[in-house]
């Protein structure tokens, strides 16, 4: 029997960070959070309690992101700058969206990217992430990136 292939999208812009969280029936269960991350202060004992607070971390550092991180809190910042998909909070709120897809192996993961970084950036950003990441309690296998350019995630 032939198994379905898990295929999954995540688009980290600027405002959101949107994602296919499930495929039911043949159907894209889709979900977003603000591109917030929030990295607690150092004498903080542990993360925020919350359900909406996505708890990652990201070469031994600590982030929050999802739907309940107020930038306000503790300098909450977005990224946006040609580099951005390099960093530690891209990397945090990819996480914290593949976080929310509660599966263990994605055979595809579809990522969106600016179309001015295309040419410069798609082949980093694929390499980066594919592979396994640690993801919360879990290792989470990507076995294949492709990066499409942003206004082509939008429609998926």
């Amino acid at each position: 029997m032939n198994k379905t292939p898990v295929i999954r999208a995540v688009d980290v812009g600027y405002g959101n960070t949107k994602y296919i969280r499930n495929v039911i029936d043949g159907i894209a269960v889709a979900d977003h959070f603000p591109s917030i991350v929030n990295r607690p202060s150092v004498n903080k004992n542990s993360f925020q309690e919350s359900e909406d607070i996505y708890q990652v971390v990201v070469n031994g550092n600590n982030y929050e992101v999802g739907p309940g991180v107020d930038a306000a809190l503790e300098g909450g910042v977005r990224i946006m700058h040609d580099n951005y998909i390099e960093t530690e909070d891209y990397m945090a709120l990819l996480y914290g969206a593949i976080s929310q897809m509660n599966v263990d192996v994605i055979d595809l993961l579809v990522v969106g990217l600016p179309v001015d970084l295309m040419g410069s950036k798609r082949a980093i950003l694929e390499k980066i992430l594919t592979g396994t990441h640690r993801v919360g309690n879990r290792d989470v296998q990507v076995r294949k990136v492709n990066a499409i350019s942003q206004p082509l995630g939008g429609f998926l």
